[in-house]
């Protein structure tokens, strides 16, 4: 059993601890540490959304072609997807780049796979949400975690397709910076240099629960009292050849080619499968103290999660 590591003296029914000035008596598991105990009255709020998916970029306007009844999903822009039995997805919006190069350098753009800029674009429109003056804030006070199924998939699969789809050509020729852009915890990396966050960060893969969890495991982080702001949630570039091809082989995917919009349907008796989408949502979670100190509004509070097998 691990408690805080902070200064404390065990009692048989509680622990103090001095660094925080608060009593500790909640034991629970934290995935990050095992069980270990949580500082007694803290609350996680949500208090920032950015949202960018195949609806559109920001909550107010995923919000408002929701309300409308839109749908991003539509046949496949961004390869040939003729050959595949599924030929449509949930593809970025036209406009994301141009989002993405109006609001970082363009070294960014050149050092970081796709997945690292949603989650980077996805963490800017957060943070504007939130209404957080990140440079007033204690950087080691600030935290991320950051889910991801694919990670860098996307990236491995156009380097192999620049080579004419031969393995050996492609990692001759992969460029310096290829392992920080391909890796799972890039996205996580870059952003938390981006926004000079210095408290933990971690990266959960869980498959399609990655977002979910990480922010099961940010939650846990304020908890414990490791970070009093935590930027929190998912990301994934997943409508790809690798992706399309192997779903496909597993007969998960809808078929539904002639009528793309309405093909996700998961309670309809007549389901045929799931489909595929990119996108990032991201979270600012902040303890209560924290948020009411700032005078923020939060959305929500989240009172826990599980994680189960």
């Amino acid at each position: 059993m691990r408690y805080c590591s902070c200064w404390r003296s065990n009692t048989r029914t509680r622990t103090w601890c001095s660094y925080r000035k608060s009593t500790i008596t909640h034991l629970s598991f934290c995935p990050t540490l095992g069980y270990t105990w949580f500082v007694e009255g803290k609350e996680v709020f949500i208090t920032g959304i950015g949202l960018i998916t195949c609806l559109g970029i920001g909550k107010e306007e995923n919000w408002k072609n929701l309300c409308e009844g839109k749908s991003g999903i539509r046949p496949v822009k961004g390869f040939d997807a003729s050959s595949y039995h599924t030929k449509f997805g949930g593809e970025l919006p036209d406009s994301f780049q141009t989002f993405f190069s109006e609001r970082f350098p363009k070294r960014t753009r050149r050092e970081t796979a796709l997945f690292s800029q949603l989650c980077l674009a996805g963490a800017q429109l957060a943070v504007e949400d939130s209404g957080l003056t990140l440079g007033s804030e204690d950087p080691n006070q600030l935290g991320i975690c950051i889910g991801t199924g694919a990670g860098g998939l996307s990236y491995w699969e156009q380097a192999f397709v620049d080579n004419g789809g031969y393995y050996i050509d492609a990692l001759r020729t992969f460029e310096s910076l290829a392992v920080v852009k391909y890796m799972s915890n890039a996205a996580a990396a870059i952003t938390s240099l981006h926004f000079k966050i210095e408290g933990p960060s971690l990266t959960v893969s869980s498959s399609c629960s990655s977002g979910a969890h990480a922010i099961g495991c940010a939650y846990d982080m304020i908890k414990l009292g490791r970070a009093d702001v935590v930027f929190a949630g998912g990301v994934d570039v997943v409508v790809s050849r690798a992706t399309l091809s192997s779903f496909n082989r597993l007969m998960a995917l809808s078929e539904r080619n002639d009528d793309p919009q309405r093909a996700s349907r998961p309670f309809d008796k007549q389901r045929d499968g799931f489909v595929l989408g990119d996108g990032a949502g991201i979270l600012i979670l902040e303890s209560s103290e924290h948020f009411q100190k700032r005078g923020a509004k939060p959305y929500a509070k989240i009172d826990g999660y599980d994680i189960p097998s």
